[in-house]
């Protein structure tokens, strides 16, 4: 009669849940007479439900793995690197888009790991609608732990006395198949994937679900959720290291061009950073970290010390790109709401050593002279006899040509910074920032000459009169900062 039962779940379109509960739970108490008086019975009932089950199930999930699989599309490709490789140099520093920029970007794919319903693929296949492996997964995995919960519990309420023994002994039996197959189809996927933010969604997606397993108290899928585990940490670093290699086989572009416009490459690492960043929390952050740091390392050589060297002829083009390049990473961190972390902070400090190192170049064209003289005066001054000894250097016999040569040319000067950080910044608004800081070292230089000026002739210079006064700069400078 219970072996007559059990063969009725295998009939297509038959709803498992509803007979197991409608039907089989009825007749709980036959099994557990069979559990007393006749063992051998009892045990060929239980062997033909994990048989039954275990069919069911493994049909159930290989049809719903295929049908998803036949809508999934690819986000990334072999050539989708960072530093693109496969391409021209002339097209990886081009001004162009850039390849494969989609491979790099999170937007909207995070929203699977708030989902908990899994996918019909019926509906998905008559919409025509394209879905990527992650919302298979999670389909998937959802529909396991719910399957294996349930299952989980009949097992204990049919199966009586047995039941601890019966849904951890026979779990393998009724599950096993189903296991390896969803395993197959996760080893081929991994095998054939480029997409590091696909597979690090594949992780969370299915560390929650294991977190849910634990949550509930049911057990069995520890196993199968640390192996999964295991086969996609191991791929997330290959492609971690595929793309620092990347970067470091980028063939040095010749100085030229180089230019204003942050690079391609950069772009690239700016929006795969910040979607590692953005993916980071639950209890992925220590190894997507080092990821992360992986590839840091690699894009500081690439920027500071190898781009650097081409660029080493000029210190202000060095300056510019770096903060260039750098400013396109702290923006994309920010609109991607992960500003803070290492990557920012090291970017952070690159823009910022390098603002100030423009802003010195910038200056010393027009002004030099004068920076020349407040920096070996300056110290001077400040020791006992710093006046008498300042009018025996060199400096103090070059004070008043140097005075004249500012009075002619100080306008045009600050003309030609304006035109020279207006054409070298791509960013209008940090271009903007840096004409700022520059003016106001200008402002700060010129402060110090007319006190060192004060110091050596108290009594007023002899050549006072082609003084520029600090409120004179102030009102220039304005003019220039109404669209700070």
């Amino acid at each position: 009669f219970l072996l007559h039962k059990i063969a009725t779940l295998r009939k297509r379109m038959t709803n498992v849940q509803i007979l197991q509960q409608a039907v089989l739970l009825k007749f709980k108490s036959f099994y557990a007479f069979l559990l007393e008086h006749s063992p051998d019975k009892a045990a060929e009932v239980a062997e033909a439900y994990n048989t039954t089950m275990s069919a069911i199930f493994l049909r159930h999930f290989r049809a719903h793995v295929a049908d998803l699989a036949k809508c999934r599309v690819e986000c990334a490709a072999r050539g989708h690197v960072l530093g693109d490789e496969a391409e021209s140099m002339s097209s990886l520093f081009s001004k162009g888009p850039a390849k494969g920029e989609g491979a790099f970007k999170l937007g909207e794919r995070a929203s699977v790991l708030e989902s908990s319903t899994p996918i019909i693929p019926a509906i998905v296949q008559k919409q025509g609608a394209a879905v990527y492996e992650e919302s298979i997964w999670s389909s998937t995995c959802t529909l396991l732990v719910d399957t294996v919960s349930s299952e989980y519990g009949f097992c204990a309420d049919f199966f009586g006395a047995g039941a601890g023994r019966h849904a951890g002994g026979s779990f393998e039996n009724i599950f096993g198949k189903t296991l390896i197959h969803l395993l197959e189809h996760l080893e081929a996927f991994i095998a054939g994937t480029y997409d590091a933010i696909g597979v690090l969604l594949l992780l969370k997606i299915s560390l929650a679900h294991d977190r849910v397993m634990v949550a509930r108290g049911v057990s069995g899928l520890g196993d199968f959720f640390a192996h999964v585990a295991k086969l996609l940490w191991d791929k997330f670093f290959v492609l971690i290291e595929h793309q620092q290699q990347s970067i470091a086989r980028t063939a040095n572009p010749p100085p030229a061009s180089l230019d204003v416009h942050p690079l391609p490459v950069v772009r690239r690492y700016a929006e795969f950073a910040s979607s590692l960043q953005a993916l980071a929390g639950g209890g992925v952050e220590q190894r997507v970290h080092a990821a992360l740091s992986t590839l840091r390392a690699a894009m500081h050589n690439l920027l500071v010390g190898r781009l650097g060297q081409v660029l080493r002829g000029s210190r202000k083009r060095q300056a510019v790109l770096l903060i260039n390049n750098a400013d396109v990473v702290l923006a994309t961190l920010r609109e991607n709401g992960v500003g803070g972390g290492d990557d920012g902070r090291m970017f952070e400090e690159l823009l910022e050593q390098n603002k100030g190192a423009f802003v010195e170049e910038v200056l010393a064209a027009p002004y030099g002279r004068l920076i020349r003289f407040v920096k070996a005066t300056e110290q001077v001054l400040a020791q006992p006899g710093g006046e008498a000894t300042v009018r025996t250097l060199e400096e103090f016999r070059q004070l008043e040509p140097i005075v004249k040569e500012f009075h002619a040319h100080w306008k045009r000067g600050i003309e030609e910074i304006n035109v020279e950080v207006m054409k070298s910044f791509a960013n209008f608004k940090n271009g903007m920032e840096i004409l700022k800081q520059t003016l106001t070292q200008l402002l700060l230089y010129h402060t110090r000459f007319l006190d060192i000026v004060k110091k050596l002739f108290p009594d007023g210079a002899p050549f006072a009169r082609y003084m520029i006064t600090i409120s004179t700069i102030m009102t220039e400078i304005k003019t220039y900062s109404r669209n700070y």
